[in-house]
């Protein structure tokens, strides 16, 4: 049985959803900088993917802003591609009070956070 993140990283072009270069310029090209991002945001995605799923359960649109805007802004760290632009989605569905299409774009930021984790460890141990 494979994984979201096993199945993802053999479907996926990772230019779609990482871009090393620009990873590490936000990092002021300090790789071992970006390793501990990666492991703090890993620390923090599955709470703040749990708050998300709960305010859209709950159909609260301040807390699908205030998640979604979290998640951006950690996401933001590595990529301003697929899984940003999703979670920049789900906040503006959170500010203009239009949830009817958050669980659906909550799945697919699910996929895409799998994906692009795939990738920075991928360039993470290349690295090393």
């Amino acid at each position: 049985m494979t994984t979201i993140a096993e199945n993802a990283s053999s479907t996926t072009d990772v230019s779609d959803i990482f871009d090393p270069a620009e990873a590490m310029d936000r990092a002021c090209d300090d790789l071992e900088l970006l390793a501990e991002l990666a492991e703090m945001f890993q620390e923090n995605r599955d709470r703040l993917l749990v708050e998300l799923a709960e305010a859209i359960a709950h159909g609260n649109a301040k807390g699908v802003d205030e998640a979604a805007h979290a998640l951006k802004g950690s996401i933001g760290t590595f990529s301003t591609k697929r899984p940003y632009l999703i979670a920049r989605d789900l906040e503006f569905c959170g500010k203009e009070s239009r949830l009817e299409t958050t669980p659906q774009l909550l799945d697919a930021l699910k996929i895409a956070l799998a994906e692009l984790e795939t990738a920075v460890s991928q360039f993470l141990s290349a690295s090393r």
